[in-house]
């Protein structure tokens, strides 16, 4: 399932602890400053004191102290314009985006666009929670694409899974340390075997580096 894995509070705490872990180097360099201004004398600190005031007026230093967070975007992002497929919206009867399809086969899409910061985003995972009551319906690949111009899209993540509950889970994918160089799109590759399965979408999330 390439870099990719079933959510588990584990794996998810491992994950945004992976990518806090290198900002080490910066907490130990405070440390070592906070024990040296102990011992220095008054024109000691106050060199410092000017250190710390020019380092922390920087762009550098909210990058180094600022951890991964998950930006959660729900399910009423999705849209297709594949003409088989049907998107019902959620309603107070159903939270979940129910999609369903008048014929079979693999190659139908769905994409939900990813809103970020230009220049300034690291997109680190996928976080996606869906449901497929009945047997013949699943989730079959994951892809994250840019552009700029209306063509070409260029292929930034592409994870082959198979994605199939009856009661329902969240899926974990990894991306690794993606910056994105144009407008991104967030893609779904259905499966289904039967006319009229159906495919639930809960919430979706996305971990995120500023």
């Amino acid at each position: 399932m390439n870099a990719a894995e079933h959510a588990k509070p584990g794996n998810m705490r491992e994950m945004v602890t992976a990518h806090i872990l290198p900002r080490k180097g910066f907490v130990a360099s405070v440390l070592l400053s906070y024990l040296a201004w102990r011992r220095v004398g008054r024109a000691g600190k106050r060199s410092i004191a000017i250190f710390f005031t020019v380092l922390c007026s920087g762009p550098w230093f909210s990058s180094a102290v600022a951890s991964p967070e998950w930006r959660v975007l729900g399910n009423t992002l999705w849209a297709s314009g594949d003409n088989r497929l049907t998107l019902e919206m959620p309603s107070v009867a159903h939270p979940y985006l129910r999609v369903t399809s008048t014929d079979t086969g693999d190659a139908q899409w769905i994409s939900a666009s990813i809103p970020f910061a230009w220049q300034k985003t690291h997109i680190k995972a996928i976080y996606l929670c869906y449901q497929t009551p009945e047997p013949g319906a699943s989730i079959n690949q994951i892809r994250l694409t840019d552009y700029v111009l209306p063509t070409p899209a260029t292929v930034r993540h592409d994870s082959y899974v198979l994605l199939s509950s009856p009661t329902g889970e969240c899926y974990f994918s990894n991306v690794g340390d993606y910056v994105p160089s144009g407008a991104v799109n967030l893609s779904l590759r259905l499966v289904f075997e039967n006319p009229g399965s159906e495919i639930r979408l809960g919430a979706l999330a996305i971990l995120v580096d500023e």
